[in-house]
């Protein structure tokens, strides 16, 4: 597996991002974690100061030992986020209820109910998961 990193400049911020040669869904045992170790080490970490806080959710790769260890390594404070403050998860919940009534029998079938799934999420819906999640929304 290959990474690359870049840079994406957006407003006057400037983003690091990385991107890997294969699909990370195929990867998730191995490679999800191994990405996001790299991305850790060579861009997070490095931006975060002793006894700052990183707030993770709960996505297996941001709960390995690894991680973990890497993260306190450099004496940062970890904290997971519970599900149900988190927007992106009510969200996935939303879309999995969508999915479970389609009931789909084949790949092209639960391929297309995803589309149409995710097609349905606005902007208003956006904002009022972050809402719902207790976050302050203008």
């Amino acid at each position: 597996m290959y990474l690359t990193f870049n840079n994406t400049r957006y407003g006057d911020k400037l983003y690091k991002n990385l991107i890997a040669d294969e699909p990370c869904v195929q990867r998730i045992s191995t490679g999800n974690g191994k990405i996001f170790q790299e991305y850790l080490k060579c861009f997070l970490l490095p931006e975060l100061k002793e006894d700052q806080t990183l707030i993770m959710d709960n996505l297996s790769s941001h709960k390995s030992e690894i991680t973990k260890k890497l993260i306190r390594s450099k004496r940062i404070n970890l904290v997971y986020l519970p599900p149900y403050l988190n927007p992106i998860e009510v969200a996935w919940s939303k879309l999995k209820h969508y999915l479970t009534k389609r009931k789909t029998e084949t790949e092209d079938k639960l391929m297309k109910a995803i589309k149409s799934g995710i097609n349905k999420i606005r902007k208003p819906d956006c904002k009022n998961r972050f809402k719902h999640c207790g976050y302050l929304c203008q």
